[in-house]
């Protein structure tokens, strides 16, 4: 009678162990295809990049550029994304405390949605439109929100991805 008692307790220790097992192994596999999965957000414009003197048009069809000389926080948004909107206080708090020269906004979109995302939003930054010629087609970039720091025309930090503050 004792021994069939501590055979159970004996099954019943190696079914926790084995179970506890299968657990361990699901956990680290479905860890490792969800990191397959998970694009990782890298910055496509490399530091060092410059970028001063691109061509850009405001909402009005206005010529603009990049800006070649000060440092600035230029941030490519898509009027669609939510991310985007989200990043819309993040860059009017950077245009307030006077951290940069300036703050801009480069959406690659027809100007009447850029017009209409300002009404919405209401930014205290620029909003310009990379017509096929500024940063946003020559770099081919598909990740938005996308932000860089540019000193003098020249990138020297990025950000992907919805970010609550730059500095």
């Amino acid at each position: 009678m004792i021994r069939e008692k501590r055979r159970g307790k004996d099954v019943a220790v190696w079914l926790m162990v084995g179970a506890s097992l299968c657990l361990m192994i699901y956990t680290t596999v479905r860890n490792q295809v969800i990191g397959q999965r998970t694009k990782k957000l890298i910055p496509e414009i490399a530091e060092g990049t410059r970028l001063g003197g691109l061509p850009l048009v405001d909402v009005t069809g206005l010529e603009s550029t990049v800006p070649a000389e000060g440092r600035y926080l230029i941030s490519m948004l898509d009027t669609q994304c939510g991310p985007c909107k989200q990043q819309v206080d993040s860059l009017n708090s950077a245009a307030k405390d006077g951290a940069f020269s300036g703050v801009i906004a480069i959406f690659s979109e027809a100007p009447q949605r850029v017009r209409d995302f300002k009404e919405v939003i209401k930014p205290e930054f620029f909003c310009l439109i990379d017509a096929g010629r500024g940063p946003i087609s020559l770099h081919r970039i598909t990740t938005f929100p996308q932000t860089i720091e540019l000193s003098n025309g020249k990138v020297v930090r990025s950000w992907v991805g919805f970010h609550e503050h730059f500095e």
